[in-house]
């Protein structure tokens, strides 16, 4: 795959839920307003404690499972039944633990309603999404990005109907089914190959195999898991409800453009994989290193731009009292280019059959995070929070830096970073001239930005790092219909 087509694939894979993501603001607003923090309130109750134990339909599986379907798509036939027969039997489990516990917790009616309703969609997710692996193992990455978006669309409107024609959380929770419906129904339809049976296989012997194989990861899934809760539950009582409300608007930024480097790396990831069993190590070192280069190339500007953009941003989000949410904006989406280099370096990892080394390096990353970010909280309040989201970022690099040598040191070298760094440099350097010149005012600075990101771009190009003739193969891989 050519680094236009790679990119073509990745801006799909992240353009479509941004899209989503700003229509669902707009939908969400009208369905709170409608149904009001306590009828809100339920169908949150019930969707967060179901979705709190999704990860359990994955465990790992899929991570291994694309991964071998990528190298073996002919040996992947004879494992689509059995992933099915497991993630169904692990999904079936979680939706009735999630019961379990809501009524453990005292939940009934209306709220274990909810809690049933989003059970099922866990189940329902967990068979769509092996469809979703094997098209993944094929790289058809543009189709995937449309089908869903169109579910996407559905259940926001599904949703919406619901509540507008008087219906409750219940009603909320029922529609939110036909997300995991029509995800069900295309990407089968998209997977279906001859030779490949979609009919769910039980076979304890397989699955205690495959669960002990991604034993690793799975681990790593729980403890994420318990490190989100601490970031959602603990956080909140250190800081505050106000202080965690500035937390949460300072680091949107950060958490919603990730969708960038994560498209960049999911499309990469099948790709090295099978550059990997075909060709070797050194094949799967020359993708991880075009990998990394683009990731650090999409995320440093964007990191630039957002820094000097941060006053205009929180202004919109908190007019009277923006000072706080653009301070925590500023030192977050510092650490967005670091987050994106996790996410290649795990992603390569994983894909060259290192996913163990992967997994641990993950897992003392999660330790050492969690004790930090309790920490700095709990001295510093609110910029201790946002401290401990950018030194999360540099304590997982860190823990992933030493595997990931090991196995692809090629891609490691500082020569992949300088080009970066030097644009970064020419961006920060016309920005801050032009903002010595320009007046102080929103339209200064976003002219400044501009004139930032046509430096960055111009640096790269005379330093061999972009030619203008792959910069044009790069916009037709943009606009060129999936294969």
């Amino acid at each position: 795959m050519s680094t236009a087509r790679r990119l073509g694939d990745s801006a799909y894979l992240a353009f479509f839920p941004l899209v989503l993501n700003a229509i669902s603001v707009v939908a969400t607003a009208f369905i709170i307003r409608s149904l009001g923090p306590e009828g809100y309130g339920a169908w949150a109750v019930g969707a967060s404690l179901a979705g709190s134990l999704a990860f359990f339909t994955g465990l790992g599986l899929r991570t291994l499972f694309v991964r071998d379907a990528a190298a073996d798509p002919v040996g992947a036939a004879g494992k689509v039944a059995e992933q099915l027969g497991l993630r169904l039997t692990l999904g079936g489990g979680a939706a009735i633990l999630a019961v379990g516990v809501g009524v453990a917790l005292g939940y009934r009616g209306v709220i274990l309603a909810c809690v049933g309703f989003a059970g099922l969609g866990v189940i329902l997710s967990a068979a769509w999404n092996v469809f979703a692996d094997l098209i993944q193992a094929r790289q058809q990455y543009r189709p995937f990005a449309i089908v869903t978006f169109v579910a996407g669309i559905l259940v926001t409107l599904a949703t919406v109907f619901a509540v507008a024609a008087g219906g409750g959380p219940i009603s909320l929770a029922a529609a939110y089914v036909v997300n995991p419906v029509v995800m069900v129904v295309l990407l089968a339809r998209m997977a279906r190959t001859p030779g490949y049976s979609f009919t769910p296989r039980w076979d304890t012997a397989r699955f205690k195999a495959l669960l002990m194989e991604t034993r690793a990861l799975a681990a790593l899934d729980f403890a994420t898991v318990i490190r989100g809760q601490i970031d959602q539950v603990v956080a909140p009582k250190m800081m505050g409800v106000a202080g965690y409300g500035y937390y949460q608007a300072g680091t949107l930024p950060a958490t919603r453009l990730i969708v960038v480097p994560d498209g960049l790396a999911t499309a990469s990831y099948a790709m090295i994989s099978r550059a990997h069993a075909i060709d070797g190590a050194p094949a799967a070192q020359r993708e991880i290193r075009t990998l990394i280069r683009l990731t650090l190339l999409l995320c440093a500007p964007v990191a630039i731009g957002i820094f000097s953009l941060a006053g205009i941003i929180a202004g919109i989000l908190f007019p009277d009292k923006s000072e706080e949410a653009a301070r925590i904006m500023r030192i977050t989406i510092l650490a967005f280019p670091l987050d994106g280099l996790n996410l290649a370096l795990r992603q390569g990892m994983q894909a060259v059959g290192r996913h163990v080394e992967a997994a641990k390096a993950g897992l003392r990353a999660v330790v050492f995070t969690g004790i930090t970010t309790v920490a700095l909280i709990w001295k510093f309040g609110l910029p201790g929070a946002a401290v401990a989201y950018a030194i999360r970022q540099m304590l997982v690099a860190l823990s992933n830096r030493r595997p990931a040598n090991e196995g692809f040191p090629e891609a490691l070298r500082p020569s992949v970073a300088r080009p970066v760094l030097l644009a970064s440099g020419a961006m920060i350097g016309v920005m801050l001239a032009l903002g010595a010149l320009l007046p102080p005012t929103w339209v200064g600075t976003l002219i400044a930005a501009a004139f930032g990101g046509i430096a960055y771009l111009v640096a790269l190009v005379l330093l061999g790092e972009v030619p203008l003739r792959r910069s044009i193969e790069a916009l037709k891989g943009l606009l060129s219909p999936a294969a």
